[in-house]
C-alpha cells in the first residue's frame, strides 16, 4: 500500500479485490491454502473418528450382552454342579452308614441257628448290602465326574468374567482417549476457523460450505405237558400242577440255552411216578400232609410277599435312576447346543469388534501424518506464525497417538481373552460330551437293570400267585372236603397211570424225532424204563 493510504482504505480495497470478477484467480488461491486444507482435514477426521466410534460402541454393546448371558449361564452351571456334589456326598455317607448296620446284621445272622427263616433273612441282608455297595460305587463315580464339572464350571466363570471385565476396562480407556482426540480436534478446528475468518473471509465461507456436504425236539409240539396239565386238573392235584409248571419252565429254559430238555422232563416224570407209588404204598396220613403243606405254603407266601415288596421298590428305584439319566443326557445335549451357539456369537462379535478397531487404527495412523504435515504447512504459510493453531494441531497429534495406543491395548486384550475363552469352551465341550457318552452307557445299563428288575418282580408275583392258588386248593382239600383213604388211593392210581401214559408218549415222540435225525447214517434206540 502507498504510505498515504489509510488502513480503512486498504481494507476496502481488499474487499473490492475479493468481490470483483477479476478476483477469481485470487479466490482459487485462497481455496488451496494450507489453512483451508487443515480445516478440511480436521472435519474429515472428526467424521471418521465418530463413525469408527459408533461401530466400536455397537460391537461393545453386543459383547456386553454376551457377557451377561455367559455369566448367568456359568453361575447356574456352578450352582447345579455344587448342589449335585452335595447330594452325592450325602448319598455316599448314607450308604456307608447303611452298609455298616447291615453288615452287623449279617454277622449276627451268620452265628444264629440255621433255620429256613434265618437263612432267608441272611440272604436278604446279603442282597441288600450288595445293592448298597453298588449304589455307593455309582455315586462315587458320579461324584468324581461332578467334581470335575464343578472345577470346570468355576474356571469357565472366572475366565468369562475376567475376559469381560478386562475388555470393559480397556474399552473405557479407548472411549476416553477418543473423547480427548475429538476435543483436541474441535479446539484446532475453532482456531483454524478463527484464523481463516480474520484473514480470508471468503475462503472460510467456501471451506465451511465444502465441509458440510436247527431241528431240536420241542416238547411244546407234543402232548406230554398237556397230558400232565389235564391230569392235574382232573385229579385236582397241586403236585401235578407244579410238575406241569416245572416242565413248562424247563421248556422255556431250553429255548434260552439250546439244551435238550428230554432227559430233564423224563427224570421229572419218573421221579413223580416213583413218589406217587411210594406214597400209595406207604399210606401217609392226609392230615399230616395237609398240616405240613399249609404251613410250608404260608411260609412261602410270607417270603414271596417280602420279596415282591423289595423287588417292587427295586423297580421304582431303577426306573427313577433311568429317568434321571435320560434327563441328564437331554440337559447336557442342550448345554452343548447352547455352548456352540455362544461360541458362534462370540466369534461374530469378536470379528465385528476387530473390524471396528482395525478401522480406528487405520484412521489414527493415517491422520497422524496428515496432521503433522498440516502443522508444517501452516507454519510455512504464515511465515512462522499461527502458533495457536499449530499448538492445537500438535495436541491433536498427541491425542491421536494416545487413542492409537488405547485401541491397540484393547485389541490385544480382546484377542488374548478370546483365545482363552475358545480354549475353555473346547474343554467344557469335551467334558460335556464325555458326560453324555458316560450317561448314555449308564442309560443302557439302567434299562437292562430295569428290565431284569421288572422280570424278577413279575416272576415273583407269578410265583406268589401260584402259591396262593395252591393255598386255596389246600384249603379246599384239607379243610373243606377231607377225602377218605379209598378215594385217595383210587385218585393216586389214576395219577400214576396218567403219568406213565405221559412218559410213554414222551419216549415215543422223542424216538420219532431221533429217527428223523439219523438221515440214514445215525440211529437211536429208545430204552425202556
Amino acid at each position: 500500500l502507498a504510505p498515504e493510504m489509510r488502513p480503512s482504505d486498504a481494507m476496502k480495497l481488499a474487499a473490492f479485490c475479493l468481490l470483483s470478477p477479476g478476483a477469481v484467480g485470487f479466490s482459487a488461491t485462497l481455496d488451496d491454502s494450507p489453512l483451508n486444507k487443515a480445516l478440511q482435514l480436521v472435519n474429515a477426521l472428526t467424521a471418521k473418528i465418530n463413525d469408527n466410534g459408533q461401530a466400536a460402541d455397537k460391537s461393545r454393546s453386543e459383547f456386553d450382552g454376551w457377557c451377561a448371558v455367559i455369566s448367568k449361564t456359568a453361575q447356574a452351571d456352578l450352582r447345579a454342579a455344587s448342589s449335585k456334589k452335595e447330594q452325592l456326598e450325602a448319598v455316599i455317607a448314607k450308604a456307608a452308614s447303611e452298609e455298616q448296620d447291615i453288615s452287623a446284621d449279617i454277622e449276627a445272622s451268620a452265628s444264629a441257628e440255621n433255620t429256613p427263616a434265618s437263612e432267608r433273612a441272611h440272604n436278604t441282608d446279603v442282597g441288600e448290602r450288595a445293592e448298597i455297595l453298588e449304589k455307593a460305587a455309582r455315586a462315587k463315580g458320579e461324584l468324581e465326574s461332578t467334581t470335575r464339572d464343578l472345577s470346570n464350571a468355576q474356571n469357565f466363570l472366572d475366565a468369562g468374567q475376567g475376559f469381560c471385565r478386562a475388555s470393559s476396562e480397556d474399552h473405557v480407556a479407548t472411549v476416553r482417549s477418543r473423547s480427548a482426540t475429538l476435543n483436541a480436534i474441535a479446539g484446532a478446528k475453532d482456531a483454524i476457523s478463527s484464523m481463516a475468518g480474520g484473514q480470508f473471509l471468503m475462503m472460510s465461507k467456501r471451506a465451511s460450505q465444502g465441509s458440510s456436504a436247527g431241528s431240536r425236539w420241542d416238547p411244546r409240539n407234543h402232548k406230554v405237558s398237556d397230558l400232565v396239565s389235564r391230569l392235574a386238573f382232573k385229579q385236582q392235584s397241586s403236585m401235578l400242577s407244579q410238575l406241569a409248571s416245572s416242565m413248562e419252565a424247563v421248556v422255556r429254559l431250553g429255548d434260552l440255552t439250546g439244551q435238550d430238555e428230554f432227559a430233564k422232563i423224563k427224570g421229572m416224570l419218573v421221579d413223580m411216578i416213583m413218589r406217587l407209588e411210594s406214597e400209595s404204598n406207604s399210606e401217609i396220613s392226609e392230615k399230616s400232609f395237609c398240616d405240613e403243606q399249609l404251613a410250608q405254603s404260608k411260609q412261602n407266601e410270607n417270603g414271596l410277599e417280602s420279596d415282591a415288596t423289595e423287588r417292587s421298590a427295586k423297580v421304582d428305584e431303577t426306573s427313577a435312576h433311568a429317568a434321571k439319566l435320560a434327563e441328564e443326557v437331554a440337559d447336557a445335549q442342550k448345554e452343548l447346543a447352547a455352548l456352540a451357539k455362544s461360541q458362534a456369537q462370540l466369534l461374530a462379535i469378536r470379528q465385528e469388534g476387530k473390524d471396528a478397531n482395525t478401522a480406528t487404527k487405520e484412521t489414527c495412523e493415517s491422520s497422524l501424518q496428515s496432521v503433522q504435515n498440516a502443522i508444517v504447512a501452516v507454519r510455512d504459510y504464515t511465515n512462522g506464525g499461527g502458533q495457536n493453531v499449530r499448538t492445537l494441531l500438535e495436541a491433536v497429534v498427541g491425542a491421536l497417538a494416545t487413542q492409537l495406543t488405547s485401541v491397540n491395548m484393547e485389541e490385544d486384550g480382546l484377542a488374548s481373552g478370546f483365545d482363552k475363552m475358545v480354549q475353555i469352551n473346547a474343554m467344557t465341550k469335551a467334558l460335556k460330551e464325555k458326560d453324555v457318552e458316560h450317561n448314555t452307557r449308564e442309560q443302557t445299563s439302567a434299562a437292562r437293570e430295569l428290565s431284569e428288575a421288572s422280570n424278577d418282580h413279575g416272576a415273583t408275583n407269578e410265583e406268589l400267585g401260584a402259591v396262593k392258588d395252591y393255598q386255596a386248593k389246600l384249603q379246599q382239600r384239607c379243610v373243606a372236603k377231607p377225602e377218605s383213604y379209598t378215594e385217595r388211593k383210587q385218585r393216586r392210581e389214576e395219577e400214576i397211570a396218567g403219568l406213565k401214559e405221559a412218559l410213554d408218549t414222551l419216549q415215543r415222540d422223542y424216538g420219532l424225532v431221533q429217527t428223523t435225525r439219523r438221515g440214514g447214517q445215525r440211529s437211536l434206540r429208545v430204552r425202556s424204563m
